[in-house]
């Protein structure tokens, strides 16, 4: 797993539209994650030391919104861990 990786990947998501389409083939966050080979640690760190360095409030508006899309993927199901509605 690498910071470099996560750093990669914020940064591509940021101006690259085909590559956020791209990133829908992943079903689920835990696919995404494993395909770019970092961690949800390594995602968050990068994130936040990314957000330090912002010098305009529309320079983090932007990596807050990458923030929301990548939290919008679906995280895996576990067997058994879905709630049955009644």
């Amino acid at each position: 797993m690498s910071i470099h990786n996560a750093d990669k990947f914020i940064k591509r998501a940021v101006v690259d539209e085909e590559f956020r389409k791209m990133c829908y083939s992943f079903k689920t966050k835990e696919n995404l994650i494993k395909e770019m080979d970092f961690t949800p640690e390594e995602f968050d760190n990068v994130l936040n030391s990314l957000l330090f360095k912002c010098m305009t409030y529309d320079q983090a508006d932007v990596l807050r919104q990458i923030q929301i899309w990548y939290s919008l993927f679906p995280h895996e199901s576990r067997k058994g861990s879905a709630h049955k509605v009644v």
